[in-house]
């Protein structure tokens, strides 16, 4: 029960303590304390040691030098959290975000049912841009303020994969711009006929 009190998170720590009929309150701040007195992996130090600029008095005499290591300590902070950051955008492919001021972005929604989608259909306008923070406005000139992970960009239809219209003349008749291959074959003049030569006719011998 020692080695699994140990390694148990509180809350686990809670109910050891309760089914033991011990007393809980005394088993949390037992944990508390062994927390705060352990060197946290990112900082390398413990959190009551950053608080004090000491580390935590035990049961032994303990010699040690009293410096200030506040720049270290920032510095490998920040380090190991580069480091982690870094990691968890290669892992989810994470890109920098090409929307600008101006541009029309589809808005995040949340989904009622499995008919809805993702993204509000509605196109919403970028109104400012700072770091991963936007400022969109809705048609209604309301404006909201989202990641840049919530909002995509509004793709327009290329113009020129639509369909061309005909154009229609001064006398109202509709002239196509473009004309299709049926057409341009059938306005080509056809190559006049070569005349095929008469096989000879036989003479009957006369009787």
């Amino acid at each position: 029960m020692g080695i699994e009190r140990q390694n148990a998170s509180p809350m686990k720590r809670i109910c050891i303590a309760q089914a033991e009929g011990g007393d809980w309150k005394k088993e949390l701040r037992r944990y508390v304390t062994k927390y705060r007195s352990i060197d946290h992996t990112t900082t390398g130090k413990s959190p009551a040691e950053l608080l004090f600029n000491r580390k935590m008095r035990g049961k032994l005499p303990e010699l040690h030098a009293d410096c200030r290591l506040d720049l270290e300590t920032r510095d490998r902070d920040a380090e190991v959290k580069a480091k982690t950051k870094t990691y968890a955008d290669k892992a989810a492919n994470a890109k920098p975000s090409d929307i600008t001021v101006g541009d029309q972005v589809l808005v995040r929604q949340e989904r009622k049912d499995k008919f809805s989608t993702p993204f509000n259909p509605t196109p919403y306008r970028v109104v400012s841009k700072i770091g991963n923070s936007v400022v969109v406005e809705a048609p209604g000139g309301t404006q909201y303020s989202r990641n840049t992970s919530h909002v995509k960009r509004f793709m327009v239809d290329d113009p020129a994969s639509a369909p061309v219209k005909p154009s229609a003349s001064q006398d109202g008749i509709v002239v196509p711009t473009t004309l299709p291959s049926q057409a341009l074959s059938e306005l080509t003049p056809a190559a006049p006929a070569t005349p095929q030569s008469e096989p000879p006719t036989r003479s009957t011998p006369s009787a």
